[in-house]
């Protein structure tokens, strides 16, 4: 069973210094983004990586040849957080790479355009990763920085959360239990591999609360079990038992074992004895930004 989530990322240009010459021939007039803020998901299963388009906006004074150098400040391409990391690339149409950065040609008659592409399947912790980019306008005919501009890019990943059936794809799993016995513990009952990029937890209840009912459907031949996650106990008689994780997951995840306990049966008629349960998973929305 998989659960809805939310991923969002929250961008900030901050300018910063502007170098110039009194016979530059071009300036930069503007740097922006097409939105105010971009989406990642953590969980995404689209192939479609993440695009932020970065607009370049110059004016020319005198007719000259100009590039324009986008890199970074500490050669990483990159966003951090402590020991975590959303890796990107440069991409484009023309230009080429040049060092951890990428360098292309600035037509003053339209924007120039370069983007930062962040691909999927990408696993890191809720929070805020950040990166300082330059980009640099620069004379062909000399070498010579015309220009530049610094912008802080800051993105936000949400807390999110899914899980499934250790080995599988399946969201409903028929467990055939054998012939039951009193006091009887089931130790090979699938396991839940669950990935959260933050705190985190785990519902769940049954159809029965917590009983095997007879397929005749009379509650007087209910047989009592109990289920465990890990080693926690769940109350099914409730009408949500919850298990809570205090901690996001590995990028390969955690496995949660279930077990499951008989209670007596010694004066329950023979017959087929069922139940459902449903298990859902959600993380710890209080740490959204």
């Amino acid at each position: 069973m998989w659960n809805k989530y939310r991923s969002t990322f929250y961008l900030t240009v901050l300018l910063g210094f502007h170098l110039s010459e009194a016979m530059a021939c071009a300036r930069f007039d503007e740097i922006k983004t097409s939105h105010s803020h971009y989406e990642y998901a953590v969980f995404e299963n689209s192939a479609q990586p993440l695009d932020i388009p970065i607009e370049v906006d110059i004016t020319q004074t005198i007719d000259c040849d100009t590039h324009v150098r986008f890199a970074t400040l500490n050669h990483a391409k990159q966003f951090s957080k402590a020991q975590q990391h959303l890796v990107f690339d440069w991409y484009s149409d023309d230009g080429e790479p040049l060092g951890n950065g990428w360098v292309k040609p600035a037509n003053p008659k339209t924007s120039t355009t370069m983007t930062i592409r962040f691909p999927v399947g990408q696993f890191v912790i809720h929070g805020n990763y950040q990166q300082t980019l330059s980009a640099q306008l620069i004379n062909q005919d000399n070498g010579r920085i015309l220009d530049e501009r610094q912008f802080d890019l800051a993105v936000t990943v949400a807390p999110s959360a899914q899980f499934h059936f250790y080995g599988t794809t399946q969201r409903h799993i028929p467990v055939n239990l054998g012939e039951l016995k009193s006091h009887h513990l089931f130790n090979t009952l699938p396991i839940l591999l669950v990935k959260s990029t933050s705190e985190y937890k785990i519902t769940a209840y049954s159809d029965h609360q917590g009983q095997l009912r007879h397929l005749s459907g009379r509650q007087q031949w209910d047989i009592p079990y109990q289920l465990r996650l890990g080693d926690t106990p769940l109350d099914l008689s409730q009408d949500h038992a919850e298990w809570h994780s205090l901690h996001p997951t590995h990028s390969y995840g955690e496995q949660l074992p279930l077990q499951l306990s008989i209670g007596d049966v010694s004066r329950q008629p023979a017959g087929i004895y069922h139940d459902v349960i449903h298990l859902s998973i959600e993380p710890a929305l209080a740490l959204a930004p």
